[in-house]
Order: C-alpha cells, then sequence, then structure tokens
C-alpha cells in the first residue's frame, strides 16, 4: 500500500540538492595499500574496467558488536571504503582482495530489482563472487577471526 501511495505521488515529493562532499582518499594503510591490491584485482578479474575509487573507512570502534561490516560501495560517489580494521598484519593479503573484489562486484554487476525489491547479493552476485580464486579460504578466514576483527583478541 505505502509503495503504490509513494509511487502515485512521486511527482509531488520535493527532491532535497545533495551536496557532496568531496572524498578524501586514504589508500595507503600501515600494512595494505589499497590502490595496489584494487588494481591488481582489477587486471586479474574485470579487464581494468573498474573505474571507481577506493579508500579506507573512518576509524570507529563500537563495543560489545556481534558483527561487523568489513566494506562498502557507494553507488551515488562510485567509491569503495575498507573497514581499516582489516589494516592490520595478522589480516592476510587474499582477504584483503577478496573484500575488495566483493565491493568491485558490486560496481560492476549493480543492484537487481525483484518486485520492487532491490537485491544487492542476488544469485548472479553469488556466482561472480564464487569466482574469486580464494573464495573459500576468504569466508573460512573470516569465521575463525571474527573475534579479533571485532577487537576481541
Amino acid at each position: 500500500m505505502l509503495r503504490t501511495f509513494v509511487k502515485a505521488n512521486s511527482t509531488k515529493i520535493k527532491k532535497s540538492a545533495r551536496r557532496s562532499r568531496r572524498a578524501v582518499l586514504r589508500q595507503r594503510g600501515r600494512f595494505f595499500d589499497l590502490k595496489t591490491l584494487f588494481d591488481e584485482v582489477n587486471s586479474e578479474y574485470f579487464e581494468n574496467d573498474i573505474d571507481c575509487l577506493i579508500t579506507w573507512g573512518a576509524n570507529r570502534r563500537v563495543r560489545n558488536q556481534n558483527s561487523i561490516k568489513l566494506a562498502s560501495y557507494s553507488d551515488r560517489t562510485k567509491t569503495i571504503r575498507v573497514n581499516p580494521v582489516l589494516d592490520n598484519r595478522y589480516v592476510r593479503r587474499y582477504v584483503v582482495k577478496g573484500i575488495i573484489y566483493h565491493e568491485m562486484l558490486h560496481h560492476y554487476l549493480g543492484v537487481e530489482t525483484h518486485n520492487g525489491r532491490k537485491i544487492a547479493h542476488s544469485k548472479t552476485f553469488r556466482h561472480f563472487e564464487a569466482r574469486y580464486r580464494h573464495h573459500g579460504k576468504l569466508q573460512a578466514w573470516k569465521r575463525k577471526n571474527l573475534h579479533r576483527l571485532l577487537g576481541r583478541q
């Protein structure tokens, strides 16, 4: 009912002017250079067709959390933000590259819509995601190291 109302009245809804913040790109971390890893993934999996930006995200610690967002992709700014918790000695290179690959897929495939709902991790997405050479190893590493990523050593 709500979806029908919004669709019927969408011309009456004013769109606010969005001012884009100029993104400050921080690509070089203590242990990983995101631009280098991005370029490697782009060459190996996308024939250098991905033209988005990449940066480390803000360094925010949240107490008592049970999950963590390791990265995100904004289609509005075409920017991948990687959680700085991954810029650590114990994190393996294939892990960061796999996270970057996942976010690059969001740029490459976009979002599917089914029955008016947006689906970011569709069957097609999951199929492409499984093509990452270290996909199984990456998933196992994340399960094994979740406590460290959450700061629970």
